[in-house]
């Protein structure tokens, strides 16, 4: 059977995802369509040519209690171009 709504949170990673410490993710929204999550996030970088070099990247995902998580979508954010 179908569902027609997600239990969508969101994966932040940035640079490549393989530090533990600049990785998060947020709450779950059960049975939503229009997830809002409304929550913040610190990173502590020890190197800060990591935003330079590195990207931020969102993922939602659906969380799946039996199966893998199945990704809905990505959004990918070049730093760089917001630090004046």
């Amino acid at each position: 059977s179908t569902r027609n709504t997600t239990d969508a949170y969101v994966l932040i990673r940035l640079g490549d995802g393989s530090n533990q410490n600049l990785k998060r993710e947020t709450r779950i929204c059960y049975n939503s369509l229009d997830p809002v999550w409304n929550q913040s996030f610190r990173f502590k970088l020890m190197d800060e040519s990591l935003i330079y070099e590195n990207p931020l990247r969102l993922t939602v995902f659906d969380k799946d209690t039996f199966t893998a998580n199945d990704p809905i979508g990505t959004v990918v954010i070049a730093l760089e171009s917001m630090i004046s």
